[in-house]
């Protein structure tokens, strides 16, 4: 029911933009168009939340005018930004495990046991559960250095100063950027030789991490639809 994307045909390709095409050699079940609802849920997520975070700064800028240039609002801002990028890697494990469940349960029906995928949905398990079910991973999807950079994110949002923290500074430096413009005191817990818990989440780097997470749903669709045809 699957179909190489090396044997799809010319024509079949032109049907679908050459950037949404999934790597060479993947194969995939013609249920998997289905999980475009997983792009949409995602979109709509990212879309909301930030007009969301943008009318939360505004109307806390409004609300304080009179007291000058609230210092506090840059925190506002990074720290919404941050639950958005957390919030978005939720969603992309719950909807991994979703996809990862009906994909067992249809190829092993007699297997039901689906806890394995909720344990931990890093990209790499993700990656070692669809080899192991499918005979290819989704590391070679051009998305997945950026999935992984949020998982790195959204872990050291989560545990705070720790190995977590490090992870993403040796992985990820330049998310630093910006941090010598005020003095911030470093806590009296963090050795020297530990990275600041201060990087910073742009709003650029909340849409790579939704462009990335779509991109894959929209691989993982478009090798279902073109293999239909075959």
């Amino acid at each position: 029911m699957g179909a190489t994307v090396g044997l799809v045909s010319l024509t079949k390709r032109s049907a679908v933009h050459e950037n949404d095409l999934p790597p060479e050699g993947w194969t995939s079940f013609a249920f998997d168009h289905a999980v475009m609802r997983y792009r949409n849920r995602v979109e709509e997520l990212f879309y909301f939340s930030m007009t969301g975070h943008i009318a939360a700064v505004g109307h806390a800028y409004e609300h304080h005018i009179g007291d000058g240039n609230p210092t506090w609002l840059p925190d506002l801002s990074e720290n919404l930004l941050r639950a958005i990028a957390l919030t978005l890697n939720s969603q992309w494990q719950n909807d991994t495990v979703e996809w990862l469940s009906e994909t067992l349960a249809f190829t092993h029906r007699e297997d039901r046991n689906y806890a394995t995928f909720r344990k931990n949905s890093s990209p790499k398990q993700v990656d070692q559960h669809v080899k192991k079910l499918r005979g290819a991973g989704i590391a070679a999807f051009p998305e997945y250095e950026t999935l992984t950079e949020l998982q790195l994110v959204a872990n050291a949002i989560r545990h705070g100063p720790g190995r977590s923290l490090t992870d993403l500074y040796d992985a990820h430096p330049d998310l630093w950027r910006g941090g010598g413009e005020e003095i911030r005191l470093r806590p009296w817990y963090l050795p020297d030789d530990k990275p600041m818990p201060r990087f910073f989440v742009r709003e650029g780097d909340v849409k790579r991490y939704k462009d990335a997470i779509c991109g894959i749903w929209s691989r993982i669709s478009n090798a279902a639809l073109l293999g239909e045809t075959d």
